[in-house]
């Protein structure tokens, strides 16, 4: 009697592996399970503003009729020298956010969004690809990014956070659930 139910047993067990097995989840799903783990946060931001100079518009010119020569005068309400130049600026911000991680699956990157926010009004979005084979579970690593040509206002914020969960309609978006089983393939 306590052959068969050991039997009995090893068989229900080796059915239950059987099935655990069969049931592997997918990449998109190992993916998403992992980023469940990661967290970035927004260490601090600089923006960083940067002159073009343009050359302004050309004076207007007027015929003098008396000597048939032309004479460059300003046009205008006179009085006021033009400025041969006007500034117009650009600006970046410079991000540092610092990513970690609790598991030992480790992903080869991670897509982080980015918001710049007046309040709780959201003002613009990126996506921001990171580089994350060489974090380790524990405290992180910080990484600096540039947001290029920002139209940042006083009083903006910005965060950052690695969202989850990511709607399958979207994951063509977030580069890590296209990276194949393997890891990335150098080029």
């Amino acid at each position: 009697m306590l052959k068969r139910q050991s039997l009995l047993i090893v068989g229900l067990l080796s059915v239950a592996l059987l099935s655990v097995d069969c049931s592997k989840p997918s990449h998109q799903e190992r993916t998403a399970k992992a980023r469940t783990r990661y967290v970035a946060e927004l260490s601090s931001f600089l923006v960083q503003q940067e002159p073009i100079e343009s050359v302004a518009e050309p004076l207007e010119t007027v015929a003098d009729d008396s000597q048939g020569a032309v004479d460059e005068t300003v046009v205008g309400d006179g009085g006021e020298e033009p400025s041969e130049t006007s500034v117009e600026l650009i600006q970046n911000v410079l991000l540092d956010i610092v990513i970690r991680h609790d598991s030992f699956d480790k992903l080869p990157g991670l897509t982080v969004d980015i918001t710049m926010a007046d309040g709780d009004r959201e003002v613009q979005s990126w996506r921001v690809w990171f580089d994350t084979a060489g974090i380790d579970k524990g405290p992180g690593v910080q990484y600096s990014h540039t947001l290029e040509n920002v139209d940042y206002q006083a009083g903006f914020g910005f965060s950052a956070e690695v969202r989850f969960p990511v709607p399958a309609e979207e994951r063509s978006e977030y580069r890590e659930f296209s990276i194949p089983e393997d890891g990335p393939k150098d080029e």
